[in-house]
């Protein structure tokens, strides 16, 4: 709400809206009290009816002053001399010496004692923790303790492995309403399925004998025995061996061993 005050009707509002602070203190004939004092000096006046408002001033050259009407957050009032809004904090501050955010759990303050009283500076958590009074601390926001492991794995992969087959896995679907539905997927054959990958890959040969060591380190690239359109492409893993990560040609093409490329059929 803002109260637009021209000069002609200044006197009315003042009468209205700021009986107390607008009557006047007359000094040496001048009236040095008023919307024009108060507004210059502090920029900001106390609602008369309602300590939780305040109206905020604003000069609009050739019209006078523009008066906004604000409100306080929740659990705070104005409090003029520090021209803001605070919580009821005496008895907090002097326990704990911070205070929490009464809407916002990321958010806390942090209290200092002045000579006018408790002062609260806003202090905000790092990303992905909220304020616990109790401990005092900003901490990890914790995980439902009711989330499966299926919620817990679907949601952050999209896959889970089969426990009981290797070269089988699930791939995640969620159902508004119902949950998480799984459909169990099969690897390629001689493939076993890599979580933290989430794909389905050769196992590394056990020997620099094995068929796997000698196309990798010659071509870099092994066909798949199942399927003329894919090809693994090979990668070094130190004290591991080879590790193959399966591809796919685009549609119409095929692996051409002997060219190491896909080509058209």
């Amino acid at each position: 709400m803002s109260t637009l005050i021209p000069k002609m009707s200044k006197l009315f509002i003042i009468v209205g809206l700021l009986v107390a602070v607008c009557q006047g203190d007359e000094s040496n004939g001048a009236t040095t009290r008023g919307i024009d004092y108060w507004c210059s000096r502090d920029g900001y006046q106390p609602f008369p009816t309602d300590p939780h408002k305040y109206f905020q001033c604003e000069w609009i050259p050739g019209t006078g002053w523009y008066i906004h009407m604000r409100q306080c957050p929740q659990q705070t009032t104005w409090v003029q001399s520090h021209k803001k809004c605070e919580l009821s904090i005496d008895s907090q501050c002097a326990k704990d010496g911070y205070v929490a955010h009464p809407t916002d759990p990321h958010e806390f303050y942090l209290c200092e004692k002045t000579a006018q009283g408790w002062s609260l500076h806003l202090m905000h958590c790092p990303q992905q923790t909220t304020w616990v009074q109790s401990r005092k601390l900003c901490e990890l926001t914790p995980q439902p303790t009711t989330q499966s492991p299926i919620d817990y794995w679907c949601s952050r992969d999209g896959y889970m492995s089969d426990p009981t087959d290797s070269h089988k896995y699930f791939q995640c679907e969620y159902i508004p309403g119902q949950g998480w539905y799984l459909h169990l997927q099969k690897c390629p054959q001689q493939t076993t399925w890599v979580q933290s990958h989430k794909l389905c890959e050769l196992t590394p040969q056990p020997t620099t004998q094995s068929p796997i060591d000698i196309q990798c380190s010659r071509d870099g690239y092994v066909p798949n025995p199942d399927d003329p359109h894919e090809f693994f492409q090979c990668e070094w893993i130190p004290g591991t061996g080879w590790y193959l990560h399966l591809q796919k040609c685009p549609q119409q093409t095929t692996w051409v061993q002997s060219h190491r490329k896909c080509e058209g059929q």
